[in-house]
């Protein structure tokens, strides 16, 4: 299902929506009939006529939505001007109506989904990598590769930086790191998680600045920043918590039920996503500490991206990476697990629209293009 589908699927949907509601207040109006289907009908040919031309010009998403809605409108105030008043409406009516309004609701959910085509896989070099982190500013890939296994005396951990293309620029960008996992940019600064402390690393240089001991810590994991605040949040997995580092200072922000087995972090419009061991996808407030369930998929949740419109991508280490649609129905769209090539900590463009898997033991990253 294309955008410019969904586009007019919303613009109908709150089209019924209004027209549901003034009927609601007894205001129905009806139309001259022959002038309403000739608004109708030119409304529609503009859509059909939209939809073939549009994609020529390669306009980014928001701006086709605000050029459509923006022709919409011209149409859908002129089909408006030619209703009158009514004292009344009919039953038939008004079932026709709401269920109009159930299957563009329906529709509108059921139709948003994503398709992953395969770009590109690294060679084997990049050993045990387990977390890939996008750096939109240099158009770069950071992939924290573990190098072994993830335990307290593993110190050949490293991260490496790669191109967008899959080529590797800079095997060790900084090596001597404990069990490597999820990183985070703030400012000029890269973080990145060892096995109970985390690492801060110039961005430019690659150089370790600076380490945060978790006081209590026993497998930190995953890093999401909240770059307004200076807030770097991480989870302890073995310890079912999650931290804030704040100005060099740690503080518990959430433990006990229902974390278990935390993992997965995302921070995105104030709110915290955690990928639960339970395969919870949670929301948290860090300010009232209020938490909600998204969704829940089949095993623990390990990376977390947001493609936007609520929906995201999460995976499950084994191999499983889920589609969460935006009323939290998940959708299993690959499973490598029967190969047993994990799928662990994703990073994702989304100026590029690309999603990137580590791969764990199978030492590689693989690149795919969603549509």
């Amino acid at each position: 299902m294309s955008a410019l589908v969904i586009i007019e699927i919303r613009v109908n949907q709150h089209l019924c929506l209004v027209l549901l509601h003034v009927s609601l207040r007894r205001l129905l109006y009806k139309p001259s009939t022959d002038c309403l289907i000739e608004q109708l009908y030119k409304r529609n040919l503009f859509i059909n006529q939209y939809i073939e031309t549009v994609d020529v010009f390669g306009l980014h998403r928001h701006t086709r939505e605000r050029f459509m809605s923006a022709h919409l409108l011209k149409h859908d105030v002129a089909l408006f001007s030619l209703l009158k008043p009514s004292l009344f409406m009919t039953r038939s009516f008004f079932t026709l109506l709401v269920s109009s309004l159930l299957i563009n609701l329906n529709f509108s959910v059921q139709a948003q989904s994503v398709d992953f085509k395969p770009v590109w896989e690294t060679d084997t070099t990049l050993r045990t990598p387990e977390s890939v982190l996008v750096d939109p500013g240099q158009k770069v890939l950071y992939v924290a590769c573990i190098n072994g296994s993830p335990t307290l005396e593993n110190k050949t951990s490293y991260i490496a930086k790669v191109g967008m293309d899959g080529k590797v620029i800079q095997m060790k960008f900084t090596d001597n790191l404990s069990s490597t996992k999820g990183m985070g940019i703030l400012g000029d600064k890269l973080y990145v998680t060892e096995m109970t402390q985390v690492a801060e690393i110039a961005l430019a240089t690659g150089k370790i600045l600076n380490r945060y001991p978790i006081e209590g810590a026993k497998f930190l994991n995953d890093i999401a920043i909240d770059s307004k605040k200076g807030i770097v949040y991480v989870t302890d997995s073995n310890d079912s918590k999650v931290w804030a580092i704040t100005n060099g200072k740690a503080s518990l922000v959430l433990g006990g039920d229902p974390l278990k087995g935390t993992n997965g972090l995302l921070f995105e419009n104030d709110q915290l996503l955690i990928g639960n061991g339970d395969g919870s996808l949670l929301s948290l407030n860090p300010a009232t500490k209020q938490l909600s369930t998204i969704a829940k998929v089949s095993g623990g949740i390990d990376g977390i991206v947001a493609l936007g419109n609520k929906t995201y991508v999460v995976t499950e280490w084994a191999g499983k990476v889920w589609y969460i649609h935006a009323d939290g129905k998940t959708e299993l769209k690959m499973d490598t697990s029967t190969q047993k090539i994990s799928s662990a900590d994703i990073g994702y463009a989304p100026a590029a629209k690309m999603l990137f898997v580590p791969t764990f033991f199978h030492n590689t990253v693989k690149a795919y293009s969603l549509k």
